[in-house]
């Protein structure tokens, strides 16, 4: 696609999502000025194909919530569910073909149990299962940022193991999912040398810490789903708690900051002391928190 259709998806992007059309001090208009400007392979290649591929979604995206289907995105793949026929997924990919022609579509269904990133996907008699695919999980190092900490357990093992039952519970689809995930997980555990006591006092405190009551034996699908709400509200919290640390983090105060002077000094001595802060000051005081963002007015 063009250099002009990423513009105007960028566009189209910004003004939806940016409600005061500024970003770090900078107007969508200069942004876009700047990104114009910019070589096709500069680092914001990649962000701008992306925000593409957004648009070139929505029509797919809309009819799939318009049937209650789940559609995922995961930089240059999708996930989709169709309950529907096949002539009627046939169309809604021909419909978005004709408005992005340049978009090359391959499109692989799930008769056997495939993965998406490190999900485990598949269906039996037509009733969706997700879990977690650990080829993936432990030998991609495309993944190593998040899956280091739940591949090679250190000293901090209760992180470890927090970790990859938030893992667990987020991915696995029931009951009898998250418990083969968490055989899984006990499993790695003991090859790293660690007791199955440490696990089993992890897991009762996971539960607790979620408040779910178990019963052994069986841990019923009822507390599971119970699990899987609370880790859900959880992660809501967490993302609230971020946008709103951010959100404060970039709302700096700005300190003004008067230089005193005799009464004697004239004009030129009061520019060449003022010059001289405005030199020492980032020279001495880069790092600091308060200072860094220091500028001449």
């Amino acid at each position: 696609f063009s250099h002009g259709e990423a513009i105007n998806a960028l566009e189209n992007f910004l003004n939806t999502y940016i409600p005061d059309h500024l970003i770090l001090g900078m107007t969508i208009d200069t942004i876009l000025q700047l990104i114009r400007g910019s070589a096709s392979g500069s680092p914001l290649t990649i962000p701008l194909v992306y925000i593409y591929f957004f648009y070139t979604d929505q029509i797919i995206m809309n009819d799939l919530i318009d049937k209650n289907e789940l559609f995922v995105r995961y930089r240059d793949e999708a996930f989709i569910t169709w309950n529907h026929s096949e002539q009627q997924l046939s169309s809604l990919f021909s419909i978005a073909k004709s408005r992005f022609p340049e978009v090359k579509w391959h499109i692989s269904s799930i008769d056997y149990p495939i993965h998406f990133v490190d999900i485990k996907v598949g269906h039996n008699t037509g009733h969706l299962f997700t879990g977690v695919y650990h080829q993936e999980m432990f030998y991609n190092d495309f993944l190593s940022s998040e899956l280091n900490q739940l591949q090679n357990p250190n000293e901090n093992i209760w992180n470890w193991l927090r970790k990859a039952l938030l893992k667990a519970v987020r991915y696995c689809c029931d009951s009898v999912m998250f418990h083969s995930e968490t055989g899984e997980i006990q499993r790695e555990l003991l090859r790293r040398g660690h007791s199955e006591h440490i696990f089993d006092e992890a897991l009762d405190e996971f539960y607790e810490d979620f408040g779910v009551t178990v019963i052994y034996p069986p841990f019923l699908t009822v507390n599971y789903e119970k699990l899987r709400k609370h880790v859900s509200i959880y992660d809501k919290n967490r993302a609230a708690a971020k946008k709103e640390r951010s959100e404060n983090s970039s709302q700096q105060q700005e300190i003004s900051f008067h230089l005193p002077h005799g009464t004697d000094w004239d004009d030129t001595t009061i520019a060449e002391r003022e010059h001289e802060l405005n030199k020492q000051l980032p020279k001495h005081f880069a790092n600091h928190p308060t200072v860094k963002d220091f500028r001449e007015p």
